[in-house]
């Protein structure tokens, strides 16, 4: 499949194609300063996701942990997704 463009690993379906390498080609020889806007607006992204997900991912077990419920009760487990 990854003569296709598409790859599947633990976790993750990844799709990949060479097809808009003209266009941001193009884009970066003509309008550079768009070209460089849409980098910094994916980075600006990436950087807002990987922040909310470190606080979502400590929230998660301080709010477990720290529940009025009975310790017996509380188990953490671990989701695992298979694709393959």
């Amino acid at each position: 499949m990854t003569e296709n463009g598409f790859s599947i690993a633990a976790g993750r379906f990844q799709w990949y194609t060479r097809k808009l390498n003209r266009l941001f080609s193009w884009l970066g020889q003509c309008q550079p300063s768009l070209l460089a806007k849409w980098f910094d607006i994916g980075v600006v992204i990436s950087l807002l996701c990987g922040a909310a997900s470190i606080i979502f991912l400590t929230l998660v077990p301080i709010n477990t942990l720290f529940r009025s419920q009975a310790k017996e009760e509380q188990i953490l487990k671990p989701v695992v997704s298979l694709l393959f």
